[in-house]
């Protein structure tokens, strides 16, 4: 199946990847021509005596601009030292993207500085946020539910969206349904092994999220990877866990055969 497994996104799948630098001994003309030739909003500056960081942006030139109309004339040959804040943090690139959001929500910020050991790889801005949010949270409808046991990769239950299927089942969504069944062992054991990292798998123009317990996997294909399907998968797994948990638990179900249960008074979670 030639497919491509991601993990949840983390900022520094939306930073922007390279970093415009210059040293705090840099003046404000530097300043001003780095960010006028690279249309930037920001600039990180780098201070060699301390090796903290700092960030200079729009805002701040504008502020600096408006304080400083009525002094010297030789602006552009002010230092940046005397323009630039407190240094700011250097996040982990790797920090998820909820945790970014909520830090730049609580302290306020409209950019976060990304680095590895210390050292600024990337920034990531308001701006990012919003146009990964407009592709994360696009519209997407549901197309097939798969229920398999995790140990064996018998499949349970499943269930087609017909309704949302214009071109009947088509050879893609043929090849989603078997690459699912033949790899779940694998998927189903790296996603409970690495503590549900892996949850989305995508294919051609479908996408398979994955909600595992410890029991069974539900597998749903949609027409897109969308938030709101990703919460209704979580309830209906619970739903299913809840209702068929002394089954999956009896010595009945490890030792015989695995039959299909009923996941029809579920299905309306996904309606809507």
């Amino acid at each position: 199946m030639s497919s491509r497994v991601r993990d949840f996104p983390s900022a520094r799948d939306l930073m922007t990847r390279f970093v415009l630098m210059l040293p705090s001994t840099a003046n404000f003309g530097d300043l001003i021509e780095l960010m006028y030739k690279n249309r930037v909003s920001a600039v990180v500056i780098n201070d060699p005596e301390t090796q903290n960081y700092f960030i200079v942006s729009h805002t701040d030139v504008i502020e600096f601009l408006q304080y400083s109309k009525s002094q010297r004339n030789d602006i552009y040959n002010i230092p940046l030292k005397f323009i630039m804040k407190s240094p700011v943090e250097i996040i982990d690139q790797n920090i998820s993207i909820d945790k970014a959001i909520h830090m730049m929500n609580e302290r306020g910020f409209k950019r976060l500085v990304l680095g590895k050991n210390g050292i600024p790889t990337g920034i990531i801005s308001t701006r990012d946020i919003l146009m990964w949010n407009n592709k994360f949270f696009r519209p997407g409808k549901p197309v097939m539910l798969l229920v398999l046991d995790n140990d064996t990769s018998i499949l349970l239950a499943k269930h087609i969206f017909k309704e949302n299927i214009t071109r009947g089942i088509n050879q893609s969504l043929v090849e989603i349904f078997g690459g699912a069944i033949a790899s779940i062992n694998s998927i189903t054991n790296e996603v409970i092994n690495t503590d549900g990292k892996i949850r989305i798998l995508q294919k051609d123009n479908f996408t398979v999220l994955f909600e595992p317990r410890d029991k069974i996997t539900a597998l749903l294909v949609t027409t897109n990877s969308n938030i709101e399907l990703r919460r209704r998968l979580f309830a209906f797994v619970e739903a299913i866990s809840e209702k068929y948990r002394s089954l999956f638990e009896s010595t009945e179900y490890k030792n015989h055969a695995k039959e299909e249960i009923d996941i029809l008074e579920w299905i309306h979670l996904f309606n809507g």
